[in-house]
C-alpha cells in the first residue's frame, strides 16, 4: 500500500488517504483535502497538475535524464 500514490481534490478522496503512501492535491482543492495532502501542486486541476506529479515521480526515480528534466521545467 505504501507504494501507491493518489491525487484528489474533494471530500470523497479522503477515504483512502490512510491506506496509501502519498497523497497529492491541487491548489483549488477544498481546504480539508489540502490539510491532509503530502504535496499540493503548483498547477491547478485541468491545467497540468497531473503532469507536474508525473514529472516529480519520474525525476525522483532517476528514470529521466536530469538535464532533460531541468530543461523541461525551466521552459514552463
Amino acid at each position: 500500500k505504501k507504494e501507491i500514490a493518489m491525487m484528489g481534490d474533494d471530500i470523497q478522496d479522503l477515504a483512502t488517504v490512510d491506506e496509501i503512501g502519498y497523497f497529492f492535491t491541487t491548489p483549488n482543492a477544498i481546504d480539508v483535502v489540502k490539510d491532509r495532502a503530502d504535496y499540493i501542486t503548483k498547477r491547478f486541476g485541468g491545467d497540468g497538475a497531473v503532469r507536474e506529479i508525473c514529472d516529480l515521480i519520474i525525476s525522483s526515480k532517476g528514470s529521466c535524464s536530469r538535464l532533460v528534466f531541468e530543461r523541461y521545467i525551466k521552459n514552463k
